[in-house]
């Protein structure tokens, strides 16, 4: 975002009229204030400009499925996320597990050690979400369970190695 063709800073105001529309239409009309009327026509519209493929008869006859979110902790906090076919809630939950065996304060912000960690924690977690996630209507045995155990995150703990990167593929 920038304002007059220059990034925003600290205490700059960013207004957003179109997209406070667009909530006003959800507040007052629920999921028609979406998928039909003036914003489905709006999304449609600009599909159309830059050869997007959803039309608003795609909106209307879509049906959202409420699923329960994942949960965890970490260091003593609830964390409640995403669930497939978003894989990102999955995938912190597993992160967050990893990472919370490791001091990463005593590491130093934004130290090569605390990076290290940190990458090799995401190699494994996206490795998993690569082999393991996907649509659960597709999808039916994803073991979110175990990807998101402290137990699991133990184990993929004791593949890092704190002075050398794994090979990733």
């Amino acid at each position: 975002f920038t304002k007059n063709g220059t990034p925003y800073e600290a205490g700059d105001t960013l207004k957003q009229p179109d997209l406070a529309r667009t909530l006003d239409r959800i507040a007052a009309q629920g999921p028609a204030g979406f998928y039909e009327g003036e914003t489905a026509m709006l999304v449609e519209k600009e599909m159309l400009a830059h050869g997007g493929l959803i039309t608003r008869e795609d909106l209307k006859n879509y049906s959202a499925v409420r699923r329960a979110p994942v949960k965890g902790t970490y260091r003593g906090y609830e964390v409640v996320s995403m669930p497939p076919p978003s894989s990102g809630g999955v995938g912190i939950l597993e992160m967050l597990n990893v990472l919370e065996g490791y001091d990463l304060k005593s590491m130093g912000f934004a130290s090569a050690a605390e990076i290290h960690v940190m990458a090799e924690t995401m190699k494994r977690a996206y490795a998993d979400r690569a082999k393991f996630l996907g649509d659960p209507d597709f999808n039916k045995a994803m073991p979110i369970d175990r990807l998101t155990s402290k137990a699991y995150s133990a184990e993929l703990r004791g593949t890092i190695s704190l002075t050398k990167a794994s090979k990733s593929s």
